[in-house]
């Protein structure tokens, strides 16, 4: 039976090391690539509802469906509706922080 090695200790430290720091990058770009896609769909939202071509309401629900087939990620409907709400809710409160 062979020992292991020090050097195989270190080789599979700095593997599975690596590997974390993959996994967690990873994951911070594919959120702050949800977060963009996001800040798109409201974009186009408002955009539709400034020049008066729909209501809010639908606004919401075009912002949602873009959402839900732009992610890379599977967003189910009501998972979609509630974070452009949200986006929507941070986005008014915003100006309102500033002001104070």
């Amino acid at each position: 039976m062979v020992g292991i090695t020090a050097a195989e200790i270190i080789w599979v430290v700095i593997i599975v090391l690596t590997a974390s720091v993959c996994a967690v990058m990873l994951g911070r770009k594919e959120k702050k690539m949800l977060e963009n896609l996001e800040e798109r769909a409201i974009r186009f939202g408002e955009e539709c509802y400034i020049e008066g071509i729909i209501p809010i309401e639908k606004v919401k629900r075009l912002a949602a469906f873009y959402l839900m087939k732009e992610s890379p990620e599977a967003i189910e409907k009501k998972e979609a509706r509630i974070r452009i709400e949200e986006r929507l809710e941070q986005s008014i409160q915003k100006p309102h922080d500033k002001a104070k």
